[in-house]
């Protein structure tokens, strides 16, 4: 197994982690750091499990950022086998959901950003990339729930989702069904690597601030603290 392309934390959200240590955040840039850092924590425990189980000869793309036809979309890991691509959207949601007529919600009724939904729009630009490319591989696109506390209520059977209980015997599918890789599929690898863009303008930008307004001083790297004992 060779891990391609490795897992960053985005520009933003290394930024809006320095700022959230300097100026009080708003309540709204709060939750998106939050949001930003559970869904990264979430990506890096698949990143474990894929360490874990995968051992063939298959090659991993973490985090590409690729543009189609003026049309972004990001994926949050890509799987390389001789014969099929994998691509999984990785979400750590917690608590009690449930799928209602093809939306996604919470237990108690709130609408979440159907995931299905992002899956179909990856799914449509890699198929068309391949084409643009001209290769044939066979594409399978999963929304993965990697939180072991996450419960999915009336989802269907055949929807494209993976639970955190089929996580390994999945993954262990796939490197056991991976035969020997073969130059295309390194050409297939290299292609998206040099298509992934490590921001995009219309990206949304970090919140406004003032150097005059931020608490100076040395800082911990790992917790932020600014108690700080040289020694």
């Amino acid at each position: 197994m060779k891990i391609a392309k490795n897992r960053e934390k985005s520009k933003l959200m290394i930024g809006m982690e320095y700022l959230n240590r300097r100026i009080n955040l708003t309540e709204k840039d709060k939750r998106l750091l939050l949001n930003f850092e559970k869904g990264f924590d979430g990506e890096k425990e698949f990143d474990k499990k894929i360490e874990t189980y995968l051992c063939n000869e298959i090659i991993v793309l973490n985090d590409l950022l690729l543009v189609n036809n003026g049309t972004t979309f990001q994926i949050d890991s890509l799987i390389i086998t001789s014969d099929t691509i994998y691509i999984y959207e990785v979400k750590n949601y917690s608590g009690n959901y449930l799928m209602n007529s093809g939306e996604l919600m919470t237990s108690n009724g709130v609408d979440i950003n159907n995931p299905l939904l992002q899956r179909a729009r990856i799914e449509h630009n890699v198929n068309a990339l391949l084409i643009e490319w001209g290769l044939q591989y066979k594409v399978e696109v999963n929304v993965l729930f990697i939180n072991s506390t996450f419960t999915l209520y009336q989802a269907r059977i055949e929807d494209p989702i993976i639970m955190p209980t089929q996580i390994k015997n999945h993954l262990l599918e796939v490197n056991n069904t991976s035969k020997l890789l073969t130059k295309n599929n390194h050409f297939l690898a290299d292609m998206f690597i040099r298509l992934h863009k490590s921001s995009i303008p219309f990206q949304k930008q970090l919140p406004s601030y003032h150097f005059d307004h931020c608490k100076k001083g040395l800082c911990c790297s790992n917790c932020g603290s600014f108690d700080l004992i040289l020694s």
